[in-house]
Formats: structure tokens, sequence, C-alpha cells
């Protein structure tokens, strides 16, 4: 991080240069996650920030997040713990150094790796649940992985040649059951 001499009434002299990667999801920098990006980078400089969005391929930046050595912030889908997951669930563990290099939301807090291990080992709901509202009142509190947009995960499907297709309200995605599709005669 390299101080900048952008004048800002919000920042003061803390004001420094900041880079954001538009991320592979959705098209990457090409498409609506580098517009993202263009609008964070506006909001960041509006508040004194110099900043610019970095809209290069991913097969370009993946070393960095491999080698855990990436150091720009990311417009990133990344998430494990999803809101159709029972709350006392494990959550965070990407966003510590229990997944591979590659597969994480390009950060790793020791404080979530001891919740997410306190959640994982629990032996009742409620010290699970626990354990939960802290990692969430910590990731709240330090704003780690803020959120920008969510891309809607509606789907439809031809009344013609599904009859049928019950939906898991446990399962961990949009789209499920797979195997349950009834098709139309």
């Amino acid at each position: 991080w390299r101080k900048t001499n952008v004048e800002s009434d919000i920042l003061g002299d803390h004001r420094f240069e900041v880079s954001v990667y538009a991320g592979p999801e959705l098209g990457g920098g090409a498409s609506v996650t580098g517009q993202v990006a263009d609008a964070v980078a506006g909001y960041w400089s509006d508040i004194g920030l110099s900043t610019f969005s970095l809209k290069f391929t991913y097969v370009t930046f993946r070393p960095t997040v491999v080698n855990r050595a990436n150091v720009h912030p990311w417009i990133t889908s990344c998430d494990k713990g999803r809101e159709s997951n029972p709350w006392h669930f494990p959550k965070g563990l990407v966003q510590t150094s229990l997944t591979r290099g590659g597969f994480a939301c390009g950060f790793e807090s020791p404080k979530i790796l001891e919740l997410y291990r306190e959640m994982a080992s629990a032996t009742d709901t409620a010290e699970a649940t626990d354990a939960a509202n802290r990692y969430l009142q910590y990731v709240y509190y330090w704003n780690l992985q803020p959120g920008v947009v969510a891309v809607p995960q509606d789907w439809y499907w031809n009344r013609n040649k599904i009859a049928s297709w019950q939906q898991d309200r446990a399962a961990a995605s949009g789209i499920n059951n797979l195997w349950d599709i009834e098709l139309a005669n």
C-alpha cells in the first residue's frame, strides 16, 4: 500500500493507493464483474483512496492466490456458509488456512479458524450456534468480507418437458436433486 497525494476530507493523512481485482465469476473483468470492480473503485475514490481496477485474466492472478501471496482485494463469489445451511453448521472454512491455496477467499484469519474448529467440533447445536454467532460478530466487526452485490440464483424449466422436480430445501445451492426430475409425457 502506497501513500497517495489524493485529497480526502474523510481519510485525511491516512489516504493510500489501492487496487481491486475483478474475479473470474460471470466472465471476469470483461463482464458485470468488471463493472462491479469499477463501481467499487469509484466509491473508494470518492472517500479519498487512489483506486484502480484490475481486469486481467484469472490465469494471471491465480498463482498469487495459490501461493497465498495475493495483496489485492478482489470481487469474488467466495462463500462456504450458504443461507440454506442450518445456522449451526460450520462457517468460514474458505477464510482459513485449512483450504488448498487457490480455493479460498484471498485472506486467512486465525480467529475464524478458531471459530470454525469450535463449530466443527461442537457436541451439540447450542454450542455450535454460539460459535456461529461469535463468527458473525467477528466478520461484521472487522468487515473482512463485505458484500457488494448478490447475483440471483433464480432458474426456470419448461413445464412441457419436466412434470415434477422437488427441491431439497437444505441443499447448499440454488439447483439440486437432478435425480428427482420427472419428465413429462
